[in-house]
Order: structure tokens, then C-alpha cells, then sequence
């Protein structure tokens, strides 16, 4: 999976009229997951969702984002499409820095039997992959503020 991503001066232009498209390095699901589920505590891991359960889970997943709206917003790897303003795409980078360093001090200290049950190997794999995503959402931000443009992510899947 690729997200794509288009700058454009209207938040309302998706793709057409838009001044830019190129995309980004391949986001796994796992980066995501590892984001959202692992270091964010979101719901619904490994649960498949039907187009009825659909706006409950948006809801639920924006409800645990409350802190982090603007990464609320992309509440799948697949089929994501999300626009934000300048100003919105400067508070996602806001966002995705926030987390990003409470991931380098919050190592936990594990003690010998957590390190033998694999539990510190599991969440040092989490954050690796959850420091992934957000670099790679770090980079288009970074794209968009200095062209002074409106910031639109859509899945190439």
C-alpha cells in the first residue's frame, strides 16, 4: 500500500487542479497498526469491520484520537483519504513530532521476565514501526507547509 498525496491552494480539490502529486514511500499496514493500535491504544485490532459497523468504529477510533485529531482522520490504511488545510497539516505535524519524541523517552524499563516473555521485543517493534509512519506523515507535512499549500492523502490501493 501507498498513500499519495497532492497539494493544491483550495482544501475542497482532491485530485483535479491539484499542483502536485507524488507519492509516498510505501505505508505498510503494520506502521500503521503499530501507530494506532499499539502506541495510541486504539480499537478494533484484527477486527473486520461491515459497511453497517462502519460509522461506529470511525467514531470509536476518532473518540480515542481525541488528543491527536488531525491523525484521527486517517482511520484506515485502506482507502484513506484525508485533507487538511495549511493551518490543519501544521497541527498534523504538530501531532506526529508530539508522539513521535514521547516514543524516544518512553522506553519502558522491562524486567528480566517481560524481556524473556517477549513483551519488550513486541513494543520496541511497535514503536520502531510507529516511528515509520510518522516520519513518513513528518516528510509530506514538511512538503506542504513550505509550498504554503492545502495537504490531501488518498490511498493508491
Amino acid at each position: 500500500m501507498a498513500f499519495s498525496y497532492y497539494l493544491s491552494d483550495d482544501p475542497s480539490c482532491l485530485q483535479p487542479n491539484a499542483t502536485q502529486n507524488v507519492p509516498v514511500n510505501e505505508v505498510r499496514n503494520e506502521e500503521w497498526g503499530a501507530l494506532m493500535f499499539d502506541v495510541l491504544g486504539c480499537p478494533g485490532r484484527g477486527r473486520i469491520y461491515d459497511a453497517r459497523d462502519e460509522a461506529r468504529f470511525q467514531a470509536t477510533f476518532k473518540d480515542a484520537l481525541r488528543d491527536y485529531p488531525m491523525l484521527g482522520r486517517i482511520t484506515s490504511p485502506r482507502g484513506a483519504r484525508a485533507t487538511y488545510t495549511l493551518e490543519e497539516a501544521v497541527q498534523l505535524r504538530g501531532e506526529c513530532i508530539r508522539i513521535k519524541e514521547s516514543l524516544d523517552v518512553n522506553t519502558p524499563d522491562f524486567t528480566f521476565w517481560q524481556r524473556v516473555a517477549g513483551r519488550a521485543k513486541k513494543h520496541l517493534e511497535s514503536q520502531r514501526l510507529a516511528t515509520e509512519f510518522l516520519s513518513k506523515m513528518l516528510k509530506v507535512c514538511e512538503v506542504a507547509i513550505t509550498a504554503g499549500k492545502c495537504l490531501h492523502l488518498e490511498d493508491d490501493d
